[in-house]
């Protein structure tokens, strides 16, 4: 259910070449983009990118199921009480930048700001057996992001104006700017792990990127292994690895569409000091987390005639997920960005 890490890591096929990898329950995290847009001639590019994704969805394993029925299970099966999410919104601001040195080689940084809400689905059971249920809305976490620092070498390049195949290989370190030990109102307890803005850890990060023009049409591809070590809160997400492909067409000058297929899986989280795990509560356990998805995600960029200006958009939705446990995972999820080469 880690929604904006994952989300952060792979905005890197948005912002290079227009696939923007996919997240959900797994699918949130804080992790971070490598790379950023601009056209490959320039020196520097910035970006805006805005990212929403709306969650409601509960799985266990592939097949949906409805939050009372989650709830009902638990109280059937011995517990007092139980939570579980209802709706989530996470909302992202991501600010990027390229610095191009040398042909072959590209440096990049981002920083992102999330805004996160969550409403949920309380059950209890009183000294009568009679069970009580009440929606809550959690208050809004929002912060900066864990930010990262990349670069990319070009390895196969074809020479200027003809077609052919490049390929780059990417080394990047998510770096721990975002706050993760924000606290419960009024409580000492932490903040559920998925919604906290940063993971608190130093993260490697390693890229593979290609494609080649054929006429009106590109054919990109994206992959990203992102090794997740512990945070110095001691909770360890899971290992990530996204892979994106996508074709583009053409369609006039200033006007290119198109149409990507995202595959994610990530790995269980670990909470080594417990601080972040709750038995009563579905989004605290770590034994709901970690998937395997497949997403589809088409697009359209459109560049601003006659200045370095571009702008894309860009819709996600899943055609397949399959969760460890019970886990919210994402219905839709809405990409823009805005940016300028210089």
């Amino acid at each position: 259910m880690r929604l904006t890490r994952t989300l952060l890591l792979t905005v890197a096929g948005l912002l290079l070449y227009g696939a923007p990898s996919a997240y959900a329950a797994g699918e949130c995290c804080t992790r971070g983009s490598l790379a950023v847009a601009g056209v490959p001639e320039s020196t520097w590019s910035l970006d805006l990118v805005y990212d929403y994704s709306s969650m409601k969805t509960i799985r266990e394993g592939t097949t949906e199921v409805t939050p009372d029925e989650v709830l009902d299970n638990q109280l059937t099966h011995g517990a007092m009480k139980y939570s579980v999410p209802t709706k989530m919104v996470m909302q992202k601001y991501v600010l990027a930048a390229q610095y191009k040195p040398a042909a072959s080689w590209r440096v990049t940084a981002t920083l992102p700001y999330l805004i996160n809400d969550m409403d949920m689905r309380m059950a209890m059971k009183n000294g009568m057996g009679m069970t009580m249920k009440s929606d809550v809305t959690m208050d809004t976490v929002q912060g900066l992001g864990d930010a990262t620092l990349g670069t990319l070498y070009t390895l196969v390049a074809p020479a200027k104006g003809a077609e052919g195949w490049d390929l780059a290989l990417g080394l990047g370190l998510k770096l721990p700017t975002g706050k993760n030990d924000v606290k419960k109102s009024g409580s000492d307890a932490m903040v559920h792990a998925m919604m906290q803005p940063g993971t608190g850890s130093w993260d490697p990060i390693f890229m593979l990127q290609g494609g080649r023009d054929i006429g009106a049409f590109s054919l990109r591809f994206n992959g990203i292994y992102h090794l997740a070590t512990t945070g110095d809160e001691g909770y360890e997400y899971g290992d990530m690895i996204g892979i994106d492909a996508v074709a583009r067409y053409q369609a006039a000058k200033p006007l290119r569409i198109g149409l990507g297929v995202n595959f994610l899986n990530t790995g269980m989280d670990t909470d080594h000091d417990g601080k972040y795990t709750s038995s009563t509560s579905m989004i605290d356990n770590t034994e709901n987390t970690g998937l395997t998805a497949l997403y589809l995600t088409p697009e359209v960029q459109i560049a601003i005639p006659g200045t370095g200006g571009s702008f894309s958009l860009a819709c996600q939705l899943p055609i397949y997920q399959n969760v460890n446990g019970t886990q919210q995972v994402m219905d839709w999820r809405v990409l823009a960005s805005l940016g300028w080469a210089f």
